[in-house]
């Protein structure tokens, strides 16, 4: 009888057990604590960012798996692991949402308390990642200005275009908006225009950094963000990292801290899990947190789920993996406080929805203790008290729409796809646009995205994935449009709807009966589909 594989995992994982334990037979090891002991004879490695996976503790070892329940991947040598054949896996984009929760509470506090103009930007966003994209498809919702620099996205978008006019390919035209054409394929998105760092930090007003930290190469991060971009931001600016310590040179910051009117919101540190006391405790650094911005109980639910996906890809395994839906439980509705302003009722509202502010007093009473904070600082990470997705809330008062943009949920209507047969080309896109824009018009605070059946287009099971990802825990489905003869989609579509909420569990699909027709009966399909729309589930 074959032995169940050994899963090594760091026992500040949340829900490994559940996740991992059919696959094998489960060892949690305090992170730091993880040494060649205990993994030489394991067959996979589950980590944090505490754990230090390189060349010495994978030699001579059974691992065929590693590991990281993490965004960041620069604790892990993924060369060594590639040159002895040791798969690797991480939880990139599990967090993304979660740290976009609270920079954007965290320029709201700002804001509300300095300069409400400062949301409208400019911002400089560094870095087009997991968070880069989510970020500026918030911030253009709210009609900020934004700025966006990546060079290696710039360079790998400018080799995918390059070889497709070597091959004379245009490309078919793309129905998704240009930030779902962004997340989709960065590489490609030409409507989110990447610039120099110079260019983008110059004279803005926030700068905000969602880079992994590279030392050297082609693109190294470390002290990106130096003295000569901080001279180069308004003087009233707020520099923000959420991304790892050491990519803001903080003896820099400080200094210009000193000499400006600017301040500073701090998740991560140079030196963790030791940190620069007078840094934290400077009278112009208005949030400073123990590397918890992506700590949201939906992002650690992603994570773990990620990664025990994974495994049992790896080792063939069938069963359903976990996905944290006993966990999860439904959206929660919150009434927004009052406030004289619609800036004061929102903050208010993202102050009880995302409590960054607790953490903030937490991490200031331990730097001003004497002596090593290593072991409190990681104390305050393991023992964390999770926020919720700013999209696990639900709010009637949505504040004119400005709170959806954000990412809060709203009984103003579940977010809808249209699902449509045929190609995105003019002739079939005229009267989708057109639908679009009436319900735009209609609901304008309400998701709406368009789904086509082709196999080069998005799909309806990439519409709900990107909803899943953002906190929906409903849509609802119309077909909007069949060509003529579809008979077959007609009846295929019921089925297509069912398999995607199977693979959904924790949002809830409505399929509505839409309009079938013809392109001569397209105005009649139309209203038909709008109508509809509003039709309880």
């Amino acid at each position: 009888m074959t032995s169940l594989p050994t899963i090594v995992v760091d026992d500040a994982i949340p829900w490994a057990a559940e996740a991992l334990g059919q696959l094998g037979t489960v060892i949690p090891v305090p992170g730091r604590a993880i040494d060649r002991a205990h993994v030489e004879s394991a067959d996979a490695l589950i980590v944090r960012t505490v754990t230090r996976v390189d060349a010495a503790l994978v030699a001579d070892t059974r691992l065929r798996f590693v590991g990281t329940a993490t965004a960041g991947v620069d604790h892990v040598d993924v060369d060594a692991l590639v040159a002895r054949g040791i798969r690797f896996a991480s939880a990139a984009g599990t967090n993304a949402h979660a740290v976009v929760d609270y920079v954007l509470t965290a320029v709201h506090l700002l804001a509300l308390e300095r300069d409400p103009s400062l949301l409208a930007g400019p911002w400089a966003v560094i870095g087009y990642g997991n968070v880069g994209r989510r970020l500026v498809r918030r911030l253009r919702a709210m009609g900020a200005d934004v700025r966006v620099c990546d060079p290696p996205c710039a360079r790998a978008r400018a080799r995918a275009h390059a070889a497709d006019r070597a091959r004379g390919v245009a490309g078919p035209i793309d129905p998704r908006e240009p930030w779902e054409r962004a997340a989709a394929d960065p590489e490609r998105a030409d409507d989110v225009p990447l610039m120099p760092l110079g260019d983008a930090v110059a004279g803005a007003r926030i700068v905000t950094v969602h880079v992994p930290l590279h030392r050297s190469g082609p693109d190294p991060t470390f002290g990106l963000v130096d003295a000569a971009v901080l001279d180069a931001l308004a003087r009233d600016a707020v520099v923000l990292n959420t991304s790892r310590g050491g990519v803001v040179d903080e003896h820099a910051l400080q200094a210009w801290l000193d000499r400006t009117g600017g301040r500073a919101v701090l998740d991560v540190w140079t030196g963790e899990p030791e940190l620069d006391a007078t840094l934290a405790l400077h009278h112009r650094v208005r949030l400073a947190t123990p590397h918890i911005a992506g700590y949201t109980l939906e992002g650690k639910v992603a994570a773990t789920s990620r990664i025990a996906a994974a495994l049992g890809h790896h080792f063939g395994h069938h069963l359903a993996p976990w996905d944290g839906g006993d966990v999860l439980g439904p959206p929660q509705d919150i009434v927004v406080p009052t406030g004289p302003t619609a800036l004061a009722r929102m903050v208010a509202c993202l102050r009880q929805c995302n409590p960054i502010e607790r953490d903030d007093v937490s991490l200031r009473e331990l730097a001003r203790r004497a002596g090593p904070r290593g072991p409190e600082f990681e104390a305050l990470r393991r023992h964390y008290a999770w926020r919720r997705a700013l999209g696990h809330y639900r709010v009637d008062d949505d504040v004119g729409g400005a709170l959806v943009d954000l990412g809060v949920s709203s009984h103003v209507g579940e977010p809808l796809i249209l699902i449509a047969h045929g190609s995105p080309d003019p002739d079939w896109r005229i009267p989708l646009d057109a639908l679009a824009a009436r319900l735009h018009a209609t609901q304008p605070h309400r998701s709406i995205t368009l789904a086509f059946l082709d196999h080069l287009t998005p799909s309806l099971d990439a519409a709900v994935t990107e909803l899943e990802r953002s906190g929906a825990a409903a849509a609802r489905v119309v077909s909007v449009f069949l060509s003529p003869g579809g008979g077959h989609i007609k009846r295929d579509i019921p089925a297509l709807c069912q398999k995607v909420a199977d693979a959904h569990p924790r949002v809830r699909l409505t399929l509505t009966p839409g309009a079938i027709g013809a392109e001569g009966d397209v105005i009649e399909a139309i209203s038909i589909a709008v109508a509809r729309v509003g039709a309880p589930a």
